[in-house]
């Protein structure tokens, strides 16, 4: 339907430049002089700017039309029907303009009315039409394109941003298109172009500041443009330069001095992530052009926010009350996708349902915080039957460990939640008494609820996949046929990559008589601190994939699917787009049906996505099902220390790429531990390949990741598989507070026999390929 649309600016003509002119020219401090990048963009400016969009040199906007024509029914189909589309503007050429309107039609979009008030530039304009209080209950969609988020500095793109993400409600996007090219010739020609177009819609800035400033400042004739490509800050900056000693507006301007007016920043695919934590945002998807260096993000509020650099998320080693209110919101969204009639339901054979397992965590966590205080007899008789251990016998998961008779029934869930709410309140109670929280076990206590209660979420996750009844997440549901189409795209060959032999430290001291703010905490098969010899061995660089568990299963014509897979019949093949079967599968040369794809689909909290869109994805699998799957690819599943020797092998090459040596200080003569710092124990986990902290709820594709090694959860969003068992290590000692959490598996009874089985087939996870050098 043809769509009503509308500018929702005011008059631009009163927008105070005047101020920001002077004051640019007069910076605080000596600093650098600045003319204000609003200047380049009045009427003439806009007509200038056109005429260099259709330059051949000018590639940005053939990238994004490039992109628009290849994505624009995908990026249509993410959009919800009925919702406005506001255009930041940006000034490019009709061509693309009628593209975006094509867009706009598809969506069935509604577009925003005039806007009134004084005061605002365009875009204080376009955040106070969105405030809004009818337009917060609409669905919404804002682009900015053309790439003018590259107009702001790193910091000051963050800002923007976020100023808008703060209008989104739970279904709105921002769609931002963004130039990533890396080439400096490539950029320099473009806002340098042989037809002095680009200088020549710069210089017209000065005319604009003369009509601002009612006068003749600047006299054309004495001034110059001078562009620049700035390899080290990724941007091209453009500067006014006189051709002599002038007297502007009262400040000396020397002959050759630069004037910045503009900067086009670059962003990489790691800049681009760290813009989008900055600004509170997370991608929901991304299409590229064919050179891949100019992108369209479709970005939208995380229903979950987790930091993800380690002075942030580990700043300190008990948790704050934002560490605990973050994990709490996990908690109640995750609930909140399980239907109420299923809440006392087991999606798998469990011994416990839904509501029981979130019961068992916050009791836990109060347990775990009234430690050194009394604890009330209702609480520890609700510990003595709800504090269940793994499971004994693999087989019949009703056969657990030692523990008290399951109840005839649960509480009411209404109990439950009354209790949960108690639980937070207490919790919040100890951490607004800071040395309450420090105090010797107290924090300890904390620390060990929090991360008890975190392992839940992850395994509640894990459970929730396998069930038919789960609802989806907050927020649009991605395009995974769009997001195959490019793994496939980006995908690279997986290679064997040498781990030359190495001693690594293993685990932390962390004694517990110690003063709970003193260093951080570890799990008790986590300490003491111990060195390991890992013999050399090579190691394929990435995860195995669905699309190497199928060859696996199809090469030995094996019909059994792994729990993360399920078969459904022609008539749910909707979702499964017809491809070329023809066509091998990347990386491989021997042959490969591609009707063996037909039918099967991976599990997912949307719903089951075809295998063939998921072909990139990291495998969920058992043990034997992935030891099987190793020996069929002439390799095996690593040990626990050849893991540990990759990771810190990825780790020495990204400090050493980053210019950065971090030691743990740490005096063994005086028995005295300098507290190490969050980067000494942990990692930063900003790079766009690490799927953590609900930055997706989905697997996400690791096939590009072929040529380089990766590293700390660098795996697309799941646990990774060792051979090893858990086995008692010199210097154990069980934790205090909770010893029967590892103890229990070093007991040495015929009733332990399995012990192996039982940890290799708890919960589905990840294998990588690893080899022993046999040099």
């Amino acid at each position: 339907m043809p769509q009503d649309i509308q500018d929702i600016r005011r008059d631009q003509a009163g927008i105070p430049l005047l101020d920001e002119i002077r004051t640019s020219l007069r910076p605080q401090d000596g600093g650098e002089k600045r003319l204000p990048t609003l200047l380049l963009y009045d009427e003439q400016g806009l007509k200038l700017f056109e005429d260099i969009t259709y330059l051949d040199e000018y590639y940005l906007t053939n990238a994004e039309i490039e992109v628009l024509e290849n994505n624009a029914a995908a990026i249509a189909d993410l959009m919800p029907e009925d919702c406005d589309v506001l255009e930041l503007g940006s000034g490019y050429e009709l061509t693309l303009f009628k593209q975006q309107c094509a867009l706009f039609e598809a969506a069935t979009t509604a577009v925003p009315e005039d806007l009134d008030g004084t005061n605002n530039t365009a875009y204080e304009d376009a955040l106070r039409w969105l405030k809004r209080p009818e337009k917060q209950q609409r669905h919404k969609w804002i682009l900015t394109l053309g790439s003018s988020v590259g107009n702001f500095g790193r910091e000051e793109a963050a800002t923007f941003l976020q100023g808008f993400a703060n209008t989104l409600g739970s279904n709105d996007c921002i769609l931002v298109g963004l130039d990533a090219c890396q080439d400096s010739h490539k950029v320099y020609s473009a806002y340098n172009d042989s037809h002095g177009k680009t200088h020549e819609f710069v210089m017209n800035g000065l005319v604009h500041a003369n009509r601002i400033l009612a006068k003749d400042v600047f006299r054309l004739e004495d001034w110059k443009v001078i562009g620049e490509y700035d390899e080290s800050a990724g941007r091209h900056q453009a500067f006014y330069s006189p051709t002599k000693d002038l007297m502007i507006d009262g400040v000396y301007v020397e002959n050759g001095e630069k004037i910045r007016v503009e900067e086009s920043y670059k962003w990489s695919s790691e800049q681009s992530s760290k813009l989008w934590e900055k600004a509170g945002l997370v991608r929901r998807a991304s299409f590229g052009n064919r050179t891949d260096d100019y992108h369209f993000y479709v970005l939208a509020k995380p229903t979950l926010a987790f930091p993800l650099r380690a002075e942030e998320y580990a700043a300190e080693p008990v948790p704050n009350l934002q560490d605990f209110k973050q994990l709490w919101a996990a908690w109640d969204a995750i609930i909140s996708m399980i239907p109420e009639d299923e809440l006392l339901h087991k999606p798998i054979q469990l011994r416990n349902g839904h509501s029981a397992g979130a019961y068992r965590t916050q009791i836990l966590s109060d347990h775990f915080r009234t430690w050194n205080r009394s604890v009330s007899a209702r609480i520890l008789l609700k510990l003595q039957f709800l504090l269940t251990k793994p499971l004994r016998d693999v087989d019949n998961p009703e056969l657990c460990h030692d523990h008290s008779e399951i109840p005839d029934s649960w509480p009411p869930v209404k109990e439950i939640l009354d209790y949960q709410a108690r639980v937070r309140a207490r919790v919040g109670e100890s951490l607004s008494e800071r040395d309450e929280a420090n105090r010797e076990g107290v924090g300890r206590a904390l620390w060990l609820g929090f991360e008890h209660e975190a392992m839940h979420v992850e395994t509640l996750l894990y459970i929730l996949l396998q069930s038919e009844k789960i609802l989806p997440p907050p927020g649009p549901v991605p395009n995974f046929e769009a997001l195959g189409q490019k793994a496939k795209q980006t995908a690279v060959d997986n290679e064997w990559i040498k781990i030359p032999a190495t001693t690594i430290p293993v685990g932390m001291d962390d004694p517990e008589n110690k003063s709970d703010s003193a260093c951080y905490f570890g799990w008790d098969n986590e300490k003491p601190m111990r060195k390991m010899h890992v013999p050399a061995f090579e190691a394929k660089a990435r995860p195995l994939t669905n699309e190497d568990f199928a060859r696996y299963l199809y090469g030995t014509n094996q019909e059994t699917l792994p729990a993360s897979w399920t078969q459904q019949t022609s008539a749910s093949l909707d979702n499964a787009k017809t491809v070329n079967r023809s066509h091998h599968l990347h990386g491989y040369g021997e042959s490969f049906d591609r009707a063996f794809l037909d039918g099967k689909f991976v599990r997912t909290i949307y719903g089951p996505v075809a295998l063939r869109h998921a072909l990139a994805w990291p495998v969920f699998a058992s043990y034997d099902e992935l030891a099987g799957c190793a020996k069929f690819m002439h390799g095996r599943i690593p040990t626990a220390e050849e893991v540990r020797s990759i990771y810190e092998h990825v780790d020495v090459a990204k400090k050493k790429e980053a210019e950065k040596v971090q030691t743990v200080k740490i005096d063994a003569v005086n028995g005295v531990n300098t507290r190490p710092t969050p980067s000494d124990l942990f990692v930063d986990l900003e790079n766009d390949s690490i799927n953590v902290g609900f930055r997706h709820f989905h697997p996400t594709p690791v096939t590009h990741l072929g040529n380089k090694l990766c590293g700390r959860g660098e795996l697309g969003g799941v646990w990774e598989w060792t051979s090893s068992t858990l086995e008692e290590h010199q210097g154990f000692v069980a934790m205090e507070q909770y010893p029967g959490y590892r103890a229990w598996r070093f007991l040495g009874d015929s009733s332990e026999d399995r012990r192996e089985e039982i940890i290799r087939q708890l919960v589905p996870a990840q294998l990588s390929l690893w080899q022993v050098d046999a040099t």
